[in-house]
């Protein structure tokens, strides 16, 4: 438990460095999702929002690299509601 809380934890505070580089009109959308040693998911409701940030990913990586010293690949899921 205290593993997948510390997962958490990381995943939003990695959220909270990119943001600035999301646009302003979908940064409500975007949220943190799953993260292990490699990969991390951001989570969007829609397929345009998924379009937008898959262009923005390789920023987003290399704002992770240099921030936290944090290489993991970007990972853009489409979230189904409920």
């Amino acid at each position: 438990m205290a593993q997948l809380s510390r997962l958490m934890a990381q995943s939003n505070a990695q959220l909270q460095l990119v943001m600035p580089l999301v646009p302003q009109g979908i940064r409500s959308h975007v949220k943190a999702g799953p993260l292990d040693e490699s990969t991390w998911c951001l989570l969007v409701p829609n397929g345009a929002v998924a379009i937008k940030l898959r262009h923005l990913a390789p920023e987003l990586e290399k704002r992770l690299l240099h921030s936290m010293g944090v290489n993991v690949q970007i990972r853009i899921k489409i979230s189904k509601p409920g």
